[in-house]
Formats: C-alpha cells, structure tokens, sequence
C-alpha cells in the first residue's frame, strides 16, 4: 500500500506506529482468526493493518448480514463489530455469534452515547467488551489482546467440557495478564516521565465464596469497567483486583476509589444476594502512585528491579 495513503487512513484513528510485538501471538494459528464488522471501510483498513502485522488473521465486512455469513462460515476468536441501527439488530447478531459452539469474545465499537438499558441488553446478549471511538492503537491492541486471551480460557473450560455452571468467563483477571500490563505501564512511565496511579481492591477469593465466585467477579468487573475511563486497566494480582489509572495522581485516585466503593456498594445485584453482601463486608482499597510508590507492594518492587537491570544492560 502506497505509505501516504497508510497515513491518511491512520491519522483518523490517531495511531503511531510500534514496535513490540504482543503476547497474544504466541497462540496457535487456528485460535488468532479475527472478523472486522464495519461500515466504514478506512477505518477497518486500518484496523485490518494494525492486526495484520502480530500474525493474525483478519477479515472484514460492512454490514452485519455479511459478517454473519463469514462468522458462520470460520472459527473466529474475536468479533470486533460497529453498533449497527436499531440496536435490536446488532443485539440479535451478539446472540447468534455467542449461541455458537467456540464461543468468540465479542467486541462493540461506536462513536454514539449507549444508554443504561441498552448497555445492559448488549451485554446480556453476549457482549463481552464495548469501544469508544475515537481510539488508538494501543487501546485496539490492548482490548484484542484481552479478548483472544479470554477466548483461549473459554476454550480451555470448553475443551473438555466442565461441569461447572459458570466458568470463569474473564482472562482479564488472570494474573500473567496483569502482570505484564502493569509493567508495560512502568516502563512506560519511566520512559516518559509519566505518572499513574494504581488502586488495588481487596476481596474475598474462591475459598470463601465457593460457588458464588464467578458470579460475584463477573458482577463486579463488570460493573468496574463501566466506572472507569476506556483507557484504564483492569486485572487481578494475588488476592487483589487491580486498576491502573493512566495519568492520574494519589488525589484521583483516591476520589474515583470512593466512587467506586459507592457504586459496589449499592449495586442491587450485590445488594439481593445475601452471600454477595456478606462478602463486601471484606472490601479493602490501597492506593499507589508512580514514580513516589510508598510501601509498594512486592509484585511493583520486583518489576521495577527488573526493568532496572534491563535498562542497564542496553
């Protein structure tokens, strides 16, 4: 493709170019095929690029009657899909795309204002992830990272089938996962002479809510990823349910800390289920914020020693 031309399609989407490759790359050929559904096509061209150069393989389409009939016809690990008018029609294509048997980690993308009620139906239907345009590269990638690794955890309960009633239905809060973006996020700021703030929750682990624990987080993630902007991170480290807060300091971090503590707080499905209720009596917020970490928690203090060395030896 003519390079002027690669600019003009990438500047919309406000993307620089990188260098790294991603984790998700590392996964079999037949788990990385990924279906692009939208209208406008520059912006799949782009997106198309962008996915193109980690190894994956990507088709695309421009209305939801032709992403259907290519989704019918491959194993897709990821849909990432426009919001198509009326919303009936794109919540009937969430239930058919997740009604299949490989279960693909779904993706919404618009520019337009979701209501509550529709943001609640869209993920009843099987939305798994909603995108906010307009976006960068590094939030495509970090949100197609997550969905292909979420989708090689589905495959892992999948594959033998399990007999357990929900399946932990979110790599995000796989520790690796976190890991990685946590020192993604370092090194980041080191380089750039940025900061940001981490928030790590405390809650009860699989011990103490036995069956109830895949209901209690899948609430719960959800209900913080609609608390927080499109840009923040969510993920899990020993025992604790992290976010990372790009650009913030310990003042707006603490305020959206209790913000969300509200928020849990009085979330009717915690507050109808006794069990659920009983285990927010355990919440817990600590708060750090780089590069003035104060009693960093072993996990930072080790990541930071690591890039410390790493820098030293280039």
């Amino acid at each position: 493709m003519d390079r002027k031309l690669q600019e003009i399609l990438i500047d919309p989407l406000n993307i620089t170019m990188m260098e790294k490759q991603l984790p998700f790359l590392e996964m079999s050929p037949s788990k990385k095929a990924v279906c692009l559904v939208d209208p406008f096509r520059n912006v799949c061209q782009v997106e198309r690029m962008i996915l193109e150069e980690y190894g994956l393989e990507v088709d695309s389409a421009s209305t939801l009657e032709e992403g259907e009939r290519l989704c019918f016809s491959k194993n897709y690990a990821l849909i990432l899909s426009e919001f198509f008018f009326p919303a009936e029609k794109t919540l009937d294509f969430l239930r058919r795309m997740k009604a299949q048997g490989h279960k693909p980690y779904l993706i919404l993308s618009t520019s337009f204002f979701i209501d509550d009620a529709t943001h609640q139906r869209l993920f009843q239907a099987g939305l798994d992830d909603l995108l906010f345009k307009p976006y960068g590269r590094e939030t495509l990638e970090a949100h197609v990272q997550k969905g292909l690794e979420r989708h090689e955890v589905i495959l892992r309960n999948l594959s033998p089938p399990v007999s357990v009633a929900h399946p932990e239905p979110f790599g995000i809060l796989e520790r690796d996962y976190f890991t990685r973006t946590l020192r993604r996020e370092i090194k980041k700021a080191r380089r750039h002479q940025d900061r940001f703030s981490l928030i790590l929750l405390k809650l009860p682990g699989r011990e103490r809510l036995g069956t109830d624990f895949a209901g209690f987080y899948g609430e719960l993630t959800a209900l913080l990823r609609r608390s927080v902007r499109e840009e923040d991170l969510i993920g899990r480290e020993n025992g604790h349910i992290g976010i990372i807060l790009e650009k913030t300091d310990e003042r707006g971090s603490r305020i959206l800390g209790e913000r969300l503590v509200a928020r849990i707080q009085a979330h009717p499905a915690f507050q109808k289920d006794p069990s659920f209720r009983s285990a927010l009596t355990e919440l817990n917020l600590s708060y750090y914020t780089f590069p003035a970490f104060q009693d960093m928690p072993p996990l930072i203090a080790s990541l930071i020693e690591e890039i410390q060395k790493e820098e030293k030896t280039h």
